[in-house]
């Protein structure tokens, strides 16, 4: 006769997989194939396989799935097809891109989507939005006017969320939280597929989401059922996940049916506080600890690693895996952007939503787009760079179509600009022209790589892209599509699982809940990592959340609370690992630390690391590079074929760092793809802005003049145009975000003020100055500068020069930040003075000696003054333009141009373009740098040579 199901209690150091492959070793072959078992990680079930494995030589294996699989499996009477997270949050993005909220607007995709999840996850779909609104309206204590805001934002949150899902419906399709919510109703269904087991394991796990409950009350009602759990172990927390599952399953059983168990546990050693300087050194400090741990008679697959955060020691154990840590298996998630794959895919959108030649170059340099085009074109990618870096083209097309042997490249290379030129299309026209260049560059060379991480971005990248193509939608253009694949893409997680029974398993915390490790090393043991920080909801705080249903902050700190806890009362050897600084900045150390030291008395030992000593450290032979002397910025052609066309950009990079501006003359693109919501955008419709404002025409199209405006009326028609031009230039629904309220209040009405002082009574000149003025078209004559008695060609645009009888007045925008005026005067931020180098002369209004030059701070609504000329301050003092203390310009300009031929000839000394980390601000090429590398560390800061001149000059 069956019995009835009952809940096992362990102890929290007992160890359930373990206790579990006991008990069924000593069932017959033929019950186990029987039996199913349900666990909440298929890492759990590999090595519970495996186990048994050791006993049986062969054997039918049980079953083993889990609670969400018996749920997923189970067909509603009303179901679809579930539609991805991708694709879920880009449905919402277009559903706010086509209505007009107030306070939701595209950026809120992704914690939409999860509200919505959550409100299915707690069952509180139906109501949860009401019971928001009634607690709102019974707190007293606020504001009425702010009672009616939040109110409106969840009218809000719950319109966008209907109309997503109305869309969905009429698609077929349904989200995943939905989806899960009704399965497990179908209690019928999910009975029929546990009745064909004779017996039935439920294990390990801490928590279910409260639409599971119906399910997980099936599984509790079926005969033959055991579920294994964890007695609650002893948290900080006032409340326990794991408590409220034992009371969910005590309330299922019919007679209460309770027992306790013993099981498997091991020795426990004191866990050990670990402190170092950085992460860097935290992954040192793991190698050594893993060597000494099989050196004591581990297995390397029974030593754990785990990440607190896979952004920042992901990318430290995938770099050193091949050389210190062979045979670990590194099973961690990355973004899509972080991928071989993401990185092609980026490269490749930069050259066409911008075909300049660097941005070709850089795609065309992306390993898999190189072997594809010598399938068909024998190319010397290193020759072609430095050809192009020396010559005169001004695109690549110019420079394929003077190469007599590469018109079959150019071809190829048209042909993708073709075939994503602009257009209205339907999604699946973009997603199919997509694939075709995918294939084209990576095709059949995948199924000869032995690159797991590369086949699950694929096979990850070709699941969204087919899911996303199969919806129906209105037409997008390509910047639209790109925006796609930039926000939701290339954001998305893929999850690599590697070999769970082989090396040593780096995952992160949640994979490793009761897995049966007999030692585990921590890392990241800071606040705001582990435990990780509270989340930044925008839309809903934690209190509102709580009241609708929804888990709040507490609920996540007493998960991660618990599973230390687990950890710590199972691990027979456990290490805690922190570092001080991450990323230069001081960290706090975690809490589960100092509880511990308070606690066991336990010290946390500080340990010292030397770079020059990593390579012993791991038992590897010291590689050349590091008894050599590192010389970045070596090239093969005369540093002054590089140097003779100038822009005040790459004139900065050359005076801060020659490594910096090598790069960039190679065209070495960094992956930092420009988005519209990035505040470079902002920056570049706000520059629009300004030049429409002088000019009057936008598109071709006049708007209007300046001609005839009297200067009493100049300030209410100025305001009023530039109020009109921010919502014709700005990005869609401006009117409702926080920066056109302080556009409209503060900085366009002190951009006026300041051009009503330059121009005074002289209005009339306003709309004669020149804007987005290109040095090659302010004359005939090429724009030239001879430093070193070498002749450069000058580019650039500069953004305005503006001439009030008498006084002309050089500016350059800048949407929040400008240099320093020491900065200016040392000549380290050349860009003012190259601009004054180069146009003095060429216009008889432009001479340096009535010339005023500074930076407008668009956001701040401030002029800095960076240089006057000699025959002007008293007129600009007189407009508040300048003071006293002003800079100089002739002084400006002689510093810039020591300061330039210094580097020069420093470079030329050095005989290459080394890295002078004087300056450094993390560039743009900070993941090429070497600046950071502790082998080289030393020697880079030793080559500061610009604080030594700048120490020099201020002297």
């Amino acid at each position: 006769m069956p019995s009835q199901a009952k809940l096992v209690l362990h102890k929290p150091e007992v160890c359930l997989v373990s206790s579990l492959a006991d008990v069924l070793s000593k069932s017959s072959s033929k019950d186990l194939s029987r039996t199913l078992i349900l666990l909440p990680t298929q890492r759990l079930g590999t090595h519970l396989i495996a186990r048994l494995a050791r006993h049986w030589a062969a054997f039918i294996p049980p079953k083993i799935s889990s609670l969400e699989a018996i749920i997923q499996q189970a067909r509603p009477t009303t179901h679809g097809s579930v539609v991805s997270e991708t694709s879920l949050e880009f449905i919402i993005q277009r559903t706010l891109h086509r209505e007009t909220y107030k306070y939701l607007q595209p950026g809120h995709e992704r914690e939409l989507r999860l509200i919505l999840g959550e409100l299915y996850d707690n069952d509180c779909r139906d109501d949860g939005f009401e019971k928001g609104r009634n607690f709102i309206r019974q707190d007293i204590y606020r504001d009425p006017n702010y009672i009616d805001s939040l109110i409106y934002r969840l009218d809000e949150i719950e319109d966008v969320l209907l109309k997503v899902e109305s869309y969905l419906e009429a698609q077929g399709r349904l989200c995943q939280g939905k989806r899960v919510a009704m399965a497990s109703c179908c209690q019928g269904a999910i009975h029929q597929q546990l009745s064909q087991y004779e017996k039935i394991y439920l294990v390990a796990y801490t928590s279910v989401a409260p639409s599971w409950l119906p399910a997980l009350k099936v599984v509790c009602q079926q005969a033959n059922t055991e579920i294994w759990l964890s007695k609650k172990p002893d948290i900080y927390h006032r409340s326990s996940p794991l408590d409220l599952l034992c009371q969910h399953v005590e309330n299922f059983l019919d007679d209460h049916k309770t027992c306790q168990a013993d099981g498997i546990s091991y020795p426990q050693e004191q866990a050990e506080l670990l402190e170092v300087d950085t992460p860097f050194a935290e992954l040192a400090t793991v190698v050594q600890l893993i060597s000494d741990l099989v050196a004591q008679g581990h297995e390397s697959s029974q030593i754990g690693v785990l990440l607190t955060n896979e952004g920042i020691y992901g990318p430290l154990f995938s770099r050193l895996q091949e050389a210190s840590f062979a045979g670990a298996n590194l099973a961690m998630t990355s973004r899509l952007s972080n991928t071989e794959l993401g990185r092609w895919l980026q490269r490749m959108m930069h050259c066409v939503e911008d075909p300049s030649l660097e941005n070709w170059l850089d795609w065309m340099r992306d390993p898999y787009t190189t072997s594809w085009l010598l399938e068909q074109h024998e190319i010397s990618m290193e020759a072609l760079t430095w050809n192009l870096a020396r010559s005169n083209a001004p695109t690549l097309e110019h420079f394929l179509r003077g190469d007599g042997e590469s018109e079959e490249l150019l071809v190829s290379l048209q042909e993708l600009s073709r075939d994503f030129a602009s257009g209205d299309h339907p999604l699946d026209h973009w997603v199919t022209t997509l694939f075709r260049w995918f294939n084209r560059c990576f095709g059949e060379k995948l199924t000869k790589l032995d690159k797991p991480s590369l086949l699950d971005a694929v096979s990850s990248f070709e699941r969204a892209l087919e899911d996303i193509g199969s919806l129906r939608s209105e037409l997008l253009n390509r910047r639209d599509f790109f925006d796609f694949i930039d926000r939701f893409l290339l954001a998305a997680e893929v999850r690599v699982t590697g070999e769970p029974l082989q090396g040593v398993q780096v995952i992160n915390l949640a994979e490793s809940r009761y897995y049966p490790f007999s030692a585990v090393i921590i890392l990241g043991c800071n606040e705001g990592t582990f435990p990780k920080g509270l989340p930044k909801d925008e839309l809903l705080d934690n209190t509102l959340k709580k009241e609708m249903g929804l888990p709040g902050w507490d609920s996540l700190e007493a998960m991660e609370d618990q599973t230390f806890h687990l950890l710590k009362a199972r691990i027979p050897k456990l290490y805690l690992l922190r570092s001080k600084y991450v990323a230069g900045q001081p960290t706090v150390r975690s809490r589960f630390i100092e509880r511990l030291q308070a606690e066991n008395r336990l010290a946390l030992h500080k340990l010292p690391f030397q770079p020059e000593d990593f390579w012993q450290t791991i038992g590897k032979p010291t590689p050349e590079s590091v008894l050599t002397p590192y010389h970045e910025g070596l090239v093969a052609v005369e540093p002054d074929s590089l140097w003779t066309k100038m822009s005040a950009s790459s004139l900065e990079k050359l005076i801060r760092c020659p490594y910096r501006f090598l790069l960039s003359k190679a065209q070495i693109q960094p992956l930092d793809f420009f988005r519209r919501d990035d505040p470079r955008a902002e920056g570049e419709w706000l520059h629009k802005v300004l030049e429409v404002f002088f000019r009057g025409t936008y598109d071709e199209a006049e708007l209007f003049s300046w001609h005839g405006v009297a200067r009493d009326d100049f300030r209410s028609i100025a305001l009023s145009r530039l109020e009109r031009l921010t919502i014709m230039i700005g990005p869609a629904g401006i009117q409702s975000k926080p920066v056109y309220f302080h556009l409209i209040q503060h900085s366009w009405p002190a951009f006026v003020d300041h051009i009503d002082r330059f121009f005074g009574e002289t209005l009339v000149t306003l709309s004669r100055g020149m804007k987005e003025a290109s040095l090659g078209t302010m004359s005939r004559r090429r724009q030239t500068l001879k430093i070193r008695n070498l002749v450069r060609d000058c580019q650039g645009s500069i953004d305005s020069i503006d001439f009030s009888y008498g006084l002309t007045m050089l500016t350059d925008y800048k949407r929040k930040g400008n240099p320093t005026r020491r900065e200016t005067q040392l000549g380290i931020s050349p860009q003012l003075a190259f601009y004054a180098l180069v146009v003095q002369g060429y216009h008889r209004d432009l001479d340096i000696k009535q010339m005023i030059v500074g930076y407008w701070n668009i956001i701040k609504g401030e002029w800095s003054t960076h240089g006057v000329g000699d025959e002007c301050r008293d007129k600009a003092q007189e407009r508040g333009l300048a003071n006293q203390r002003s800079p100089s310009l002739p002084q400006i300009l002689d510093a810039t141009v020591r300061t330039w031929t210094w580097r020069e000839k420093q470079v030329l000394d050095q005989e290459r373009f080394y890295a002078d980390p004087s300056c450094c601000g993390m560039c743009e090429y900070q993941d090429i740098c070497r600046k950071d590398d502790p082998r080289y560390r030393v020697q880079l800061e030793d080559q500061a040579d610009l604080n030594e001149f700048v120490s020099g000059e201020q002297q």
